[in-house]
């Protein structure tokens, strides 16, 4: 099994020269590629990532977006471009030791039929922001309520294997495209300490579970304007026309906010390659 590896970043100028040199070495074999996505970063990122990749030890392209798009969009382009067809999506904090790819690895060779494996969690040590056990708690119950195909695994993370010819279209939103037979969980160590302070405010978290967000009014709006319209058609009244008829159009306009998010176009300001020498 051949694989990308893909790194999005972000405002990573301070550590990310010191990740790239800690992670190069300890690749494991599979991995023949490395992409790294900088999200329009605000500092020197691009820039340090540039000087330091001049010898690389195996290929590495640097991709720089117009935007600052966010982590799934960044990862989104990463996977795109990527040569092989298994990719491993790696954060840049080192949250996770890069030895643990092989755990992935192993899950997926042994099922063969895979759209993604996703590394869980074992026992967390890093630090977690209240916004983050916030927001990974509601997810959890919107997961066991909307999104029945995936109640299986354990938890959703960043740190995964993607098998490309099953799921085409990783997005924000690639969860509920996921089929409960070929979606699975291992269970990864993280690092007792991460390079940086996350860069996650309530804001930030806000929009990344925008997507989730829409779905779940999505799924709502719709259910409970058919309902409306049953008792429509079985009662009759004006209230419940109205009402099924204004939910039943919200759905539609929520419909189409999630059909934008799924295609929304990423572009590319910069693109380098690195050799090995």
């Amino acid at each position: 099994m051949e694989l990308s590896l893909v790194i999005p970043t972000l405002n990573s100028s301070g550590f990310i020269k010191g990740v790239i040199e800690k992670i190069l070495p300890e690749l494991p074999a599979n991995v023949k590629e490395v992409i790294i996505v900088d999200d329009s970063s605000a500092d020197n990122t691009f820039k340090v990532l540039n000087e330091a990749l001049v010898h690389p030890s195996i290929p590495i392209r640097l991709i720089r977006l117009q935007h600052n798009y966010g982590q799934a969009y960044a990862t989104k382009i990463g996977i795109e471009l990527a040569t092989f067809d298994y990719v491993v999506v790696f954060d840049d904090d080192l949250q996770y030791p890069i030895s643990e790819i092989h755990k992935l690895i192993q899950k997926a060779e042994s099922v063969k039929d895979f759209q993604i494996v996703i590394g869980h969690k074992e026992k967390d040590l890093s630090p977690v922001s209240n916004y983050r056990k916030f927001t990974t708690t509601i997810f959890i119950v919107l997961k066991y309520l909307f999104i029945p195909q995936v109640r299986n695994l354990s938890s959703i993370t960043s740190f995964v294997l993607i098998n490309k010819k099953e799921l085409v279209n990783y997005h924000p939103i690639y969860v509920w495209e996921l089929k409960s037979s070929k979606a699975f969980s291992v269970s990864v160590n993280t690092n007792t300490t991460k390079n940086r302070k996350s860069n996650y405010t309530l804001s930030k978290y806000l929009t990344h579970f925008l997507p989730l967000l829409v779905f779940v009014l999505f799924k709502s709006t719709l259910t409970i304007g058919f309902v409306a319209l049953l008792l429509y058609i079985k009662d009759g009244g004006n209230t419940m026309k109205i009402i099924s008829i204004v939910l039943l159009l919200l759905s539609i306009l929520l419909k189409l906010q999630l059909h934008l998010l799924k295609h929304k176009k990423v572009v590319v300001k910069d693109k380098y390659e690195f050799d090995p020498v």
